[in-house]
């Protein structure tokens, strides 16, 4: 079952999720591991009734440690808040407050999202894989 802080509109909690960072001095196989936390918001931006938050959800939850605080929902029901959050369609993920998956050039929108997946396939949330790698890269960027 996915974990997450609910769907309640008008407000935003940031959860601090734990990211855990081996650092390996030396040889891999034979130096001591030491472990470092580092911290990241995730919320999820989604329009009421959106068909594809739960994928995006349980998608998130199978990339992120066990031990991870959940995830927060912020549902979305105008324009101006999609302009104020950084919504580009729904569902949309914000790690630290940016959207991994939007270019540049990608408008604020209270609307259903398309994403694409390896094989340039439509789908209704990213897929494991690629969320594993916007949270990899987030926390690349954050070191």
């Amino acid at each position: 079952m996915p974990r997450y802080a609910g769907q309640h509109p008008g407000s935003v909690t940031a959860l601090t999720v734990p990211i855990r960072e081996e650092i390996y001095r030396g040889r891999e196989e034979a130096a001591p591991r030491r472990r470092r936390e580092m911290t990241m918001d995730l919320i999820v931006l989604a329009v009421p009734d959106c068909p594809n938050v739960a994928a995006m959800l349980e998608r998130l939850e199978q990339a992120l440690p066990d031990d991870a605080a959940p995830v927060d929902v912020h549902v979305i029901s105008s324009e101006a808040e999609a302009a104020r959050y950084g919504m580009h369609g729904s569902p949309t993920l914000l790690i630290n407050g940016t959207d991994p998956f939007a270019s540049q050039d990608t408008t604020v929108s209270v609307s259903c999202r398309i994403y694409r997946d390896a094989d340039g396939r439509t789908i209704g949330a990213p897929s494991v894989e690629q969320l594993t790698d916007a949270l990899n890269h987030a926390h690349q960027t954050q070191q």
